[in-house]
């Protein structure tokens, strides 16, 4: 895992937050700051977390007023309860796939 560790508060038990070396690697050459990503994936609410954390599915979230994509996944289990971020992606519109969720942030 790579550099990005951080406490989200948003439920009973805190979720840490992960990133790949992939997704560290990315969001450099991006140049799309982790706290820009991490708002993004918190924007869909502690409750959207908590449901998708129940399955096992990756998870797009666009945002496209800065125009990226962050792609993640949530483990809810009691004994991680971690969000890891798999990649960022420098564009809108992306390709989901059959096990993967959309969510887009509006400008």
């Amino acid at each position: 895992m790579g550099g990005l560790t951080v406490t989200y508060l948003g439920s009973v038990k805190p979720y840490k937050v992960l990133s790949t070396s992939h997704a560290d690697l990315r969001m450099n050459q991006r140049r799309i700051d982790w706290k820009l990503a991490l708002s993004a994936i918190l924007s869909i609410g502690s409750e959207k977390l908590a449901e998708y954390g129940k399955g096992d599915r990756d998870i797009l979230v666009e945002d496209i007023k800065n125009n990226f994509t962050v792609v993640f996944t949530v483990d809810g289990s009691k004994s991680k309860k971690q969000i890891r971020i798999i990649t960022v992606i420098d564009d809108t519109d992306c390709y989901v796939h059959d096990n993967e969720i959309r969510h887009c942030l509006a400008e």
